[in-house]
């Protein structure tokens, strides 16, 4: 199958020109998520707090999400910081555009000691096409060569000499490959906006978070681990900003109904005498935080044999304990009821008591 673009494309990640970092974001939130990069990200502790805070200028800059791959800060063999984008982000946005398939095949005509990969891209709007073209008799290579866009990705010999070594868990056929894919995804689906990005970024499951909702998230948390860590925190403070504060309600009852109109006597009435009441203590809706959460589920997975799912349901929530506004023995009772095998004699497992559990 012949390759019908130009085959020997390179992205390089280009230096910062330098660490100015007051021209985009304000300096406290870029600090902010600096700090957090060079604490959660792997490899963030080898990058000096100016260094971080560009990274972090970088990332807003693009409204890219960093804690989920999608930009990368590194410092090369000569000590220059290295900011570059990431290929998850850019898969996502390809995938939401238009489903594909993806093969490599090796490149020629390069370096002897370089590495490259020519990257195929096969979108399913193209599926109609090449069957046309194949019941119109036409050779399938050819039909592939019309219906396909390629690209190529190389890593140099110079990138790979030294103590250079390609990112943890990664060789450098893998770094070619995926240079290579994001060439590809370019030319197929385009490259997206600044506005699409950020929309991509830091959208989880139709949550959109913010870089607060992922300071709960660890280096050692696996992608998936981090993104339901981050949801599970958006949906709490989506709560607590739902929830409207009583000076507010207050106001929204005098912009409605008149604050005056109700509370001036009518003429030749007496001024009512005030009332004296109790103020009756309002219950506050219990917040679940990660941890108590995370017990609770062992001990209705070890304790009582339920699957989280059924767990949810027995509780009459959806998605997580972020939705269940009762507290943690409120919780335990229900799911003992649900089970009916609460014993008189055993006690309730509360958190604190929790703590040290596996």
């Amino acid at each position: 199958m012949g390759d019908n673009t130009e085959s020997t494309a390179i992205v390089k990640a280009e230096p910062l020109p330098d660490l100015n970092i007051q021209e985009f974001g304000r300096r406290e939130d870029i600090a902010a998520l600096g700090n957090r990069i060079r604490a959660m990200m792997p490899g963030g502790e080898k990058l000096k707090p100016q260094e971080a805070m560009a990274a972090a200028q970088y990332a807003l800059t693009l409204g890219a999400n960093p804690f989920r791959g999608e930009t990368y800060a590194y410092t090369d063999s000569k000590g220059k910081l290295q900011l570059v984008e990431g290929y998850k982000l850019l898969v996502r946005w390809a995938r939401r555009q238009c489903e594909y398939a993806e093969w490599y095949k090796p490149l020629e005509n390069i370096g002897e000691q370089d590495v490259g990969f020519s990257c195929f891209i096969l979108r399913q709007d193209k599926h109609d096409l090449l069957q046309t073209l194949l019941k119109a008799g036409m050779d399938l290579d050819r039909a592939m060569d019309i219906v396909t866009v390629s690209a190529g990705g190389v890593v140099r010999s110079n990138e790979m000499q030294g103590y250079n070594a390609p990112p943890k868990g990664w060789t450098w056929e893998d770094v070619a490959k995926k240079r290579a894919l994001k060439n590809a995804l370019n030319k197929s689906h385009g490259i997206p906006s600044l506005q699409e990005i950020a929309s991509e970024s830091w959208r989880v499951n139709g949550h959109d978070t913010e870089p607060d909702d992922w300071e709960d998230v660890t280096a050692r948390m696996s992608p998936a681990e981090a993104e339901a860590t981050a949801e599970y925190n958006a949906k709490l403070r989506e709560i607590h900003e739902a929830e409207p504060t009583v000076a507010n309600a207050a106001e929204a009852e005098a912009d409605l109904f008149g604050e005056d109109e109700f509370n001036e006597p009518l003429e030749g009435e007496a001024e009512p005498a005030p009332i004296e009441v109790e103020a009756e203590t309002m219950p506050v809706a219990h917040i679940w935080v990660i941890d108590e959460a995370q017990r609770f589920f062992r001990w209705t997975r070890r304790e009582k044999g339920l699957p989280d799912a059924e767990v949810l349901r027995a509780l009459s929530i959806k998605d997580s304990m972020a939705n269940y506004h009762g507290s943690y023995e409120d919780a335990v009772a229900t799911i003992e009821d649900y089970t009916h095998g609460a014993n008189d004699g055993e006690q309730i497992p509360f958190p604190e008591e929790d703590a040290n559990a596996g």
